[in-house]
């Protein structure tokens, strides 16, 4: 039995932000772009959760630290999100059998 795909939602330029990746105060210029608000508020908490200080940090070392500590926390969720995706296609392939 094929699944029904959902149609495609209108992305509203109001709602997407720009996701500095490793953190604003890190890392300014690495940005994922078009990051709903209510991913980003989940990554915000998440990287709060991992207590990863999003303040800037003057020692260059110590702000390398974090900006990796915050990336990783958003590779984190990219791989959630890329296992989820994958056990899609796997039960697309199911169904087809």
């Amino acid at each position: 039995m094929k699944r029904a795909i959902p149609p495609l939602k209108c992305r509203c330029i109001f709602c997407l932000e720009n996701e500095h990746v490793a953190g604003a105060n890190h890392d300014f210029e690495f940005i994922f772009p078009d990051v709903c608000q209510k991913h980003h508020d989940q990554l915000t908490e998440a990287r709060r959760d991992a207590d990863v200080s999003m303040v800037f940090e003057r020692n260059p070392v110590k702000r390398v630290a974090l900006a990796l500590k915050a990336t990783s926390v958003f590779l984190h969720m990219l791989a959630g999100a890329m296992r989820r995706w994958a056990t899609l296609l796997e039960n697309q392939l199911e169904d087809q059998s």
